[in-house]
This record gives structure tokens, C-alpha cells and sequence, in this order.
């Protein structure tokens, strides 16, 4: 099933994905079931978000992989980026962040014009100036390194371009970089 949602045919991931639902053994390991359920609601399923704390729970030095407050805050972004909470068509223009009006609106720590410009290309409604911007912020960090407020701004930006099916393969390579 991972390797199937990592190929983006997540039409066949989730045959494995009801296998596992009905297998006892399979459902209550600690670690294949909620990273399952985190790909499948990556992918536009329709299951429920696993806590985070179960995502993570594979210790980090195994696998080399950030320590687990880096990796949690890239993970809980890759979710909040799906958030339906958040409007993708209001005022994203002029660099502003898709955000509701009560929160408070994260900035990155690099490159900022970037993540700007990125911003109003969203807003503005043009696909392939916003997939350049989005390659060029992956192309400056790692999957596994890149800031939180970055896998939401691209991830966001992509999807308010009309691009869903992309930014959710996106996600679940990015997922994978981060050990789920």
C-alpha cells in the first residue's frame, strides 16, 4: 500500500488499504495503520486523520531522519495544508498568506521573496508561474529539511491553481521524507 501511494496510484493503495481495515493484526500494529491512515487521507480518502503522536512514533535515529519535533511540525504541516477550514479562494493576492482571520500568519526563515512571490502567483491564478516558484523554494531544501510554512505555502499554492491531484502526490512524497 505505501509503495503504491508513493507511485500515486492511490486507486490501489486503498484495495490494500481495506485489507488491512479488516485484519486485526494488521490494524492494531502500532506503526503500519496510522501511517495507512495519514496516505490514505493525503491522498483525498475518506478516513480520519491519526494522531500525530502515532505517526511519529518510529524513533528517528533508526531511520536518520530529523528529531521528531522537526519531523512532527513537516508532518502537521503536510495536514493543515488539506485543511478545508481555510479558504483557498479568498484574498491570497500580493503575497499574502491564505490564512483565516483569527491566526496568526507564519513567515519563513528563508527565502522570503520566494515565498512571497509565490503567494501572489497563487493568488493571481497563474498555474505554471506558481509551479516554477513552487520548484524553485523544493529545490533550495531537502524534503526532509524544508520549513513547515513552505510545504503549506506550495502545497496551498498548488491546490488554489486547480492543481489537487499534484500537490497530493506531493504531500506523500514529502510524507515519506519524513518517515511516515
Amino acid at each position: 500500500a505505501r509503495a503504491l501511494y508513493a507511485l500515486g496510484r492511490f486507486d490501489l493503495a486503498q484495495g490494500w488499504l481495506q485489507i488491512v481495515e479488516q485484519s486485526p493484526e494488521w490494524r492494531n500494529s502500532g506503526v503500519v495503520w496510522p501511517s495507512l491512515l495519514a496516505f490514505d487521507h493525503l491522498a483525498g480518502g475518506n478516513r480520519p486523520v491519526p494522531l500525530l503522536e502515532l505517526l511519529l512514533e518510529a524513533p528517528a535515529d533508526d531511520q536518520g531522519l530529523a528529531p521528531n519535533g522537526e519531523r512532527a511540525a513537516r508532518v502537521q504541516a503536510l495536514f493543515d495544508a488539506f485543511d478545508d477550514a481555510v479558504d483557498l479562494t479568498g484574498a491570497a493576492t500580493e503575497g499574502t498568506v491564505v490564512a483565516s482571520t483569527d491566526s496568526a500568519i507564519d513567515m519563513p526563515e528563508k527565502n522570503l521573496n520566494l515565498w512571497l512571490d509565490l503567494g501572489d502567483a497563487a493568488g493571481g491564478g497563474r498555474v505554471g508561474e506558481t509551479v516554477l516558484l513552487s520548484l524553485i523554494g523544493l529545490q533550495s531544501q531537502g524534503f526532509d529539511q524544508i520549513e513547515p510554512v513552505w510545504i503549506k505555502r506550495i502545497l496551498r499554492g498548488l491546490r488554489r491553481v486547480g492543481l489537487e491531484d499534484e500537490a497530493r502526490a506531493l504531500a506523500i512524497e514529502i510524507a515519506i521524507a519524513n518517515g511516515l
